[in-house]
């Protein structure tokens, strides 16, 4: 698979270092490609143009560009879908749908935890656990409609926490949205979004959430970036 960031592909344009990462917009996926095929994972493709990951065991697929349901408008579009296989006929054990703007960097430290394929606890407090790291990188933390919001101090990035309904039967909550994760300029102007279902891993959205906050600078071509993004972005020469 051809690297999208080099730029031998692109020999008319210039290299860029730019942060926040949050905002750098899509570039192929080869962060998330190349670390699945590093760790031996297999590839196929469907009918559809759809490729998907997945290991040996098959326990954990990573699906782009897969068609999903946004799980908190109900409006489908092409993302990334993660999932773990449950028994057959039960559908997924968890999911997480990403829009396929979401930068590949950001996505790639989510599945990371998945390459282990190991079983990982959950603590007593897994939203505590979920974004202490947000709390102290001064987040604003709002509670409202019995959801929690957390929001970075530039107000473009929102983390979206909704507990789940009181006696929800485990196999309802594959499909709950339990966190809803934003990055937008503007109410109007979405640039991607995440969605996490209830039974979700902590370690898995915890990973993504720490994502959001990785303050190194991620490889754009100029014409990559957004007119509209480009005033709150730091852009540097590579």
């Amino acid at each position: 698979m051809p690297d999208p960031t080099h730029p031998t592909h692109h020999p008319s344009r210039q290299d860029f270092l730019i942060t926040p990462r949050y905002l750098a917009g899509a570039d192929g996926v080869q962060p998330v490609a190349g670390l699945l095929a590093h760790v031996g994972w297999l590839t196929s493709r469907d009918d559809a143009g759809t490729t998907h990951y997945y290991p040996s065991d098959q326990r954990y697929r990573v699906s782009y560009p897969h068609a999903c349901e946004d799980l908190m408008t109900g409006e489908t579009g092409a993302a990334w879908h993660i999932s773990e296989r449950g028994r057959s006929g039960q559908g997924p054990l968890w999911q997480a749908v990403i829009t396929g703007d979401c930068p590949p960097e950001i996505i790639a430290d989510a599945v990371e935890p998945l390459l282990t394929q190991r079983s990982i606890p959950l603590p007593t407090d897994s939203v505590t656990l979920i974004t202490e790291k947000l709390i102290q990188a001064n987040w604003d933390l709002d509670i409202a409609g019995g959801a929690m919001t957390y929001s970075n101090p530039t107000g473009h990035l929102r983390v979206r926490y909704f507990p789940p309904p009181t006696g929800a039967r485990g196999s309802d909550l594959r499909t709950t949205l339990s966190w809803y994760i934003q990055a937008a300029l503007t109410p109007a102007n979405v640039l991607w979004y995440a969605g996490f279902s209830a039974t979700t891993p902590a370690h898995v959205v915890k990973n993504f959430c720490n994502a959001l906050l990785n303050p190194e600078p991620v490889a754009r071509y100029a014409e990559d970036i957004h007119p509209v993004v480009r005033p709150h972005l730091t852009i540097r020469q590579a």
